[in-house]
């Protein structure tokens, strides 16, 4: 089953954290399903030249499952805020929020109760909210499990747990390729 639109604004409304981990699997469960380094690359192409309009019309074109990055909400936000749409910045600002937190909130960031995110760049927005600087990063294999390591410029190390993303990164990179065929 998809994420449809009115899935995110039912869960922006009343955020909870089974409801989130619910639509991070409809997300990973979609046929379309890459991490928004892909999908977004036009994004931030956009607002690096101040296209915000533009910005805004081609985020409205991406996949519903996309609502559930805080990159993606940070770019519309911004935008918004550019174009003196107000009321939708301040939505996208409160969305960048509540996906942060219910990221927090998915484990501690050790290798017992690792961060579980959805897409690969919210690991990268989850170290910059917590004002960490990357200085290295490797994937580690551990039972069954794979995981993103971050250590940070402190010493600190951030564990994410990417199993399921990694999973179904390569489902969908399977079922394009066979469809191209």
């Amino acid at each position: 089953m998809s994420i449809k639109q009115n899935d995110w604004h039912t869960f922006f409304e009343a955020p909870s954290t089974n409801v989130f981990q619910k639509l991070q699997r409809r997300a990973w469960g979609e046929s379309q399903f890459q991490s928004p380094g892909v999908l977004l690359t036009s994004l931030p192409e956009l607002f690096a030249q101040e296209a915000f309009f533009e910005l805004l019309k081609a985020a409205d074109a991406l996949p519903a499952f996309l609502q559930l990055s805080p990159r993606f909400h940070f770019l519309c936000g911004v935008a918004c805020e550019e174009l003196g749409k107000r009321g939708l910045s301040n939505y996208h600002r409160r969305a960048v929020q509540t996906l942060l937190s219910e990221l927090l909130g998915s484990g501690d960031g050790t290798r017992l109760h690792p961060y579980r995110p959805t897409f690969t760049t919210d690991q990268y927005d989850l170290i910059r909210a917590l004002q960490g600087e990357i200085r290295h990063q490797q994937l580690v294999r551990h039972k069954h499990n794979l995981f993103d390591v971050i250590t940070c410029h402190d010493g600190e190390d951030f564990w994410f747990d990417v199993t399921r993303m990694i999973a179904a990164n390569e489902q969908a990179a399977r079922l394009t390729e066979s469809a191209r065929g």
